[in-house]
């Protein structure tokens, strides 16, 4: 037997029921949103991390060391490229459109401070153009496919720098 006055509290109980389902999926959508980016980023940065420390160690060897490096590479980068900041950078070498405007921009302005840049489609996912001490390019110019998640490259001590270079 209902009260009276029962009858029309139950709809206010489903109204409420469906705001807070809307908001847990919402919330939740964010969130696992955010997760996702998070993880990009910190692939991101244990690929410049890793490098950085190659660079470093190799550096710390002997004048004429020379290693191959396999470095597999976050989803969403495409392209790699090194450029000796400290010469006129040879632009016709870099094969992707959104580095190469970048270092044209940088370099006419004399502000190419970075050495290693990164192209792909997801521009959240990119890591920052970045500076890595004692590294020179081997040609003044080195570009990278990485589509496909790797690439190799070679890492020689020449005694004052490390230099970088295709295998």
């Amino acid at each position: 037997m209902n009260k009276k006055g029962e009858l029309l509290s139950q709809p206010f109980i489903y109204i409420f029921m469906i705001i807070v389902i809307g908001l847990v999926v919402i919330l939740g959508f964010t969130n696992l949103k955010n997760l996702i980016g998070f993880g990009c980023t910190v692939e991101s940065e244990k690929l410049m991390h890793d490098f950085k420390n190659n660079v470093k160690q190799m550096y710390g060897f002997s004048s004429g060391s020379k290693q191959k490096y396999s470095f597999t590479t976050p989803s969403g980068i495409n392209g790699i490229c090194f450029v000796d900041s400290t010469m006129s950078p040879d632009l016709a070498k870099i094969t992707y459109k959104d580095i190469q405007d970048y270092v044209a921009i940088k370099s006419s302005a004399g502000d190419l401070n970075e050495n290693i840049f990164f192209s792909g489609s997801d521009e959240e996912c990119l890591p920052e153009p970045n500076k890595i001490d004692k590294l020179k390019v081997q040609g003044n110019t080195l570009c990278f496919n990485v589509a496909k998640g790797k690439f190799d490259y070679v890492l020689e001590n020449k005694g004052t720098f490390v230099e970088i270079s295709k295998p």
